[in-house]
């Protein structure tokens, strides 16, 4: 997931899922950041013995909203919430422009029930996006005009995805599916698993595999890609004896590719 006015990608997946890095600078409204070098010393501290009180150090000689936003994303882990909200409404504090921080609270906010605070946090983030994106506010209109306009549906969920409001994404992909009743490809549904295990709806996340893999118009190297995906979601839920079956039924896929 990427955002355009975070510090790097390092925070765009940000309590949701994980940490990543691109090596290049990035402007923000606290200035230029070079995220390697922050990446750097982010991976020293979730490496450090004591890695809250390294954050915590960086933050004294460094008092800024990413370092702020990767001790909450510490803190969650730890399912310190409180805290992890405390630093994330810190860090939106010092840069209100970046949607990450608004989406990261609004996971913090999720878990400690507070719903309406979380669903205010996610629509100021999804604003932000809009702003700085003159084709998603385009969609918005034509969808407003006619909210059946499947192009435009799909469109705005891939938009979406693009900026990293994958709750936004997967809501549009799921309308997009509904209103074709049933009659998706094998790729849509394929990447309607993705997104719903991205926003931790992994069961939802194998049903969508399901689908797609008893799809007709499905290939065998796009067969292969979706049972190694539903036997790694299986496997994440305690479905052990499942996730074998799906990787022996991979198995006798490429066997099969093999032979011919």
């Amino acid at each position: 997931m990427a955002t355009t006015r975070s510090q790097g990608i390092l925070v765009a997946a940000l309590l949701a899922s994980g940490f990543a890095v691109a090596p290049a600078p990035c402007q923000t409204d606290e200035g230029t950041i070079d995220q390697s070098q922050v990446a750097s010393e982010a991976g020293r501290c979730y490496a450090a013995e004591d890695p809250e009180s390294c954050f915590s150090q960086w933050l004294d000689d460094d008092p800024s909203a990413v370092v702020y936003s990767l001790r909450a994303y510490h803190r969650f882990k730890l399912n310190h919430f409180r805290e992890a909200e405390s630093d994330l409404t810190a860090a939106i504090s010092m840069d209100p422009t970046n949607p990450s921080y608004l989406n990261g609270r609004a996971d913090v906010r999720e878990k400690l029930g507070l719903n309406a605070q979380a669903e205010k946090d996610r629509e100021a983030a999804r604003d932000l996006i809009r702003r700085g994106y003159p084709e998603l506010r385009r969609l918005d209109l034509r969808l407003a005009e006619n909210p059946n306009d499947l192009d435009a549906l799909y469109e705005r969920s891939l938009e979406l995805e693009r900026r990293g409001d994958l709750v936004g994404a997967l809501r549009d992909a799921e309308s997009y599916a509904r209103l074709k009743n049933g009659t998706v490809s094998h790729r849509v549904l394929y990447r309607l698993s993705l997104l719903r295990r991205s926003n931790g709806d992994s069961e939802g996340a194998i049903h969508a595999l399901d689908q797609a893999i008893a799809h007709d118009d499905i290939d065998d190297g796009s067969a292969v890609r979706a049972l190694r995906q539903r036997a790694a979601l299986k496997r994440q839920i305690g479905d052990e004896e499942g996730a074998k079956q799906d990787e022996a039924r991979v198995d006798e896929i490429r066997r099969a590719l093999e032979s011919e």
